[in-house]
């Protein structure tokens, strides 16, 4: 076990120390040196170092709402899927019927795509998922690949 007590909660901290809540994606940055986690019970992104197991949360203020912002001013409605860019510094993640970027550096949330629950392909805010689970970003990062979960689309 890298991280987690076993048991469901929250609390960033070493190793064993740290709880997570139903976390439901995990990526890695392709530099090997740390992990992000969707720790979707908590409604936040979690960030986890690799060489010594040192749990933090990056975003999302523990409320379960879906509001772009600085780092913990950030809230998410159960964030699901995550997947880091080639160049590590942003991830998408899924969460309720929207797609968000996360600055991997400063924890700042953008929504990029959806709003509320349907199915309309669009651009940004105009098109809409219905529970977007997973996301896969190209090596190019000008495609993502999102599991639209009750839209049964990709």
């Amino acid at each position: 076990t890298l991280a987690g007590s076993g048991v469901g909660g929250f609390a960033d901290g070493l190793g064993a120390a740290a709880q997570f809540n139903a976390p439901d994606g995990v990526s890695c940055n392709h530099d090997g040196l740390r992990c992000h986690v969707a720790d979707t019970g908590n409604f936040r992104v979690r960030t986890i170092t690799l060489s010594n197991s040192q749990v933090a949360t990056l975003a999302g203020s523990g409320t379960d709402l879906s509001e772009d912002g600085d780092g913990t001013f950030a809230s998410f409605n159960q964030v699901t899927g995550i997947d880091v860019t080639q160049e590590g510094d942003i991830a998408l993640v899924s969460e309720g019927h929207r797609i968000r970027i996360v600055d991997l550096e400063s924890g700042t949330v953008t929504t990029i795509a959806g709003s509320t629950a349907g199915m309309v392909e669009h651009t940004g805010t105009m098109a809409k998922f219905s529970e977007p689970r997973h996301i896969a970003v190209s090596p190019d990062t000008y495609t993502a690949l999102v599991s639209d979960t009750a839209n049964n689309r990709i």
